[in-house]
């Protein structure tokens, strides 16, 4: 039996905060170019992915329950397929 750690019963935080690296910090935006912005994309898409295949440098997906950005507006899509390269 594994006991309920939330709730009224829970146990109180004791106080310790944990410390981050500045490594760790530094090595947030790596994924991203000199030219690339955090936060400023034009376009965007946030779905749940149903199915995902891919040929060569074709990638074909089916996605569910999502929203898109584009340019400047909003659409909420219950499906979407798609299809792009690179």
């Amino acid at each position: 039996m594994l006991p309920q750690h939330d709730g009224e019963n829970c146990e109180e935080d004791d106080g310790e905060e944990q410390e981050v690296d500045d490594a760790d910090l530094e090595n947030l935006s790596d994924d991203l170019s000199d030219d690339e912005q955090p936060g400023k994309q034009d376009n965007l898409v946030l779905a749940q992915f149903e199915k995902v295949s891919r040929t060569k440098t074709r990638w074909k997906c089916q996605l569910k329950a999502g929203i898109m950005h584009v340019n400047g507006r909003d659409y909420i899509f219950n499906k979407a397929t798609g299809e792009f390269q690179f």
